[in-house]
């Protein structure tokens, strides 16, 4: 993960879950309908949806 465009709040949630600059992420499941997509991050995974995820900058 490179970086976190999202509000205070929401923002502080994905640091708290350990989303922060150099952590992996890995898309597992995407449900039936596409949205919410569950992720592995540090060893944990959580289904995050598409409107909080579009604000989240990785690199490859």
């Amino acid at each position: 993960m490179k970086s976190l465009q999202l509000d205070d709040g929401n923002k502080r949630r994905l640091q708290d879950l350990g989303i922060i600059e150099g952590t992996e992420i890995k898309a597992l499941f995407r449900s039936p309908a596409g949205n919410p997509i569950a992720y592995l991050v540090r060893g944990a995974v959580f289904a995050l949806r598409k409107d909080v995820t579009e604000n989240i900058f990785v690199i490859r």
